[in-house]
């Protein structure tokens, strides 16, 4: 179909310098992305701040990754005590990864607070789109759910970590 358009502007292009007396122009026809590259319908600085917050959220990722990491290794002796008990290895990796979910849902719950503060110091400059600040639940669950997925994630490398201690020199330590 888009190349149907473009003939038939074309073809108008063609037409219009004759019955105006004017030089032949170039018909256009543009993508929905290029025109609104065009029309600068998003301003640079939304593009910048939305990689500095996908920056922010790895940077957060990594620190996460690292603080579960040393939790749950200096839980070793603990780990290699239940090992040496008979705890298979994946029930140990799965305790961690559920301690991992969990906090990540304890921080996506304390999101909401914090972001109802934001709406509200927000609310309170006087910059004429305050009023489009608003709470969406669809998004705040979807963020929810992101929260939720990148805590599980952060958390495998550590668990599987964890759950590779090995029972014998732990055991011999302690």
């Amino acid at each position: 179909q888009a190349a149907d358009y473009r003939g038939y502007l074309d073809h108008y292009a063609t037409q219009q310098p004759t019955l105006e007396g004017r030089t032949r122009q170039k018909a256009q026809l543009h993508s929905v992305s290029e025109w609104l590259g065009q029309q600068n319908v998003v301003p640079d600085n939304a593009r910048m701040n939305v990689w500095l917050a996908g920056s922010f959220l790895l940077l957060c990722m990594v620190n996460v990754a690292g603080l579960l990491t040393a939790k749950f290794l200096r839980r070793s002796a603990e780990i290699g005590i239940r090992r040496a008990l008979g705890a298979p290895r994946g029930a140990v990796f799965m305790q961690h990864v559920l301690e991992a979910t969990v906090v990540s849902a304890l921080g996506g719950v304390l999101a909401l607070p914090l972001t109802l503060l934001g709406l509200w110091i927000l609310r309170m400059q006087d910059q004429g789109f305050t009023d489009l600040a608003r709470l969406d639940p669809v998004m705040f669950g979807g963020l929810f759910v992101l929260a939720l997925a990148v805590g599980v994630l952060v958390g495998v490398l550590p668990a599987w970590r964890a759950s590779t201690v090995e029972p014998g020199l732990q055991v011999k330590s302690t």
